[in-house]
């Protein structure tokens, strides 16, 4: 069942993005995609098995981002995409799970150009994005969260 409502989630991440790459934490990668829609540069994504890192590197700069630990053998995946409409790819990680599989959270790294690299971006009052959604036809970034018997809704 917990499968099941991971492919639920990550169907949803995906649906209609075209520029969306999401990567399983299930077996050790390596990637290469566009730091922007239009420009030639790449970021370089790699997870390696046994770690809890995910490394990026970009225009000569390596970073470490924290993977957490999803429990009962769940990893997730990482979404790579661009989630504020700048142009720019951003990252998503997960950081948890939650409401029996139904929930997941994740932490979200928007590329800043001034420093390079990517940067944590900060939701007051939350633990990250809950089941994002991108629906760029009205450049809204939709996140849901299931707590009860009800769904709460943030764009």
């Amino acid at each position: 069942m917990r499968k099941f409502f991971a492919v639920i989630a990550v169907f949803a991440l995906t649906v209609g993005i075209a520029a969306s790459t999401s990567l399983s934490l299930e077996q050790p990668f390596a990637f290469h995609v566009p730091l922007t829609a239009r420009g030639s540069e790449r970021v370089y994504v790699r997870f390696a098995p046994n770690t809890t890192q995910l490394e990026v590197r970009v225009r000569g700069h390596v970073q470490r981002l924290e993977l957490a630990t999803l429990g009962d053998n769940t990893k997730g995946y990482v979404v790579v995409s661009d989630f504020n409409f700048d142009g720019w790819t951003d990252i998503a990680v997960p950081n948890g799970i939650g409401y029996g599989g139904v929930n997941y959270f994740y932490d979200l790294y928007t590329f800043q150009t001034s420093k390079s690299k990517f940067v944590p971006l900060e939701f007051p009052g939350e633990a990250g994005v809950c089941n994002p959604v991108i629906d760029r036809a009205t450049r809204t970034l939709e996140t849901s969260c299931k707590s009860g018997p009800r769904y709460y809704y943030t764009d």
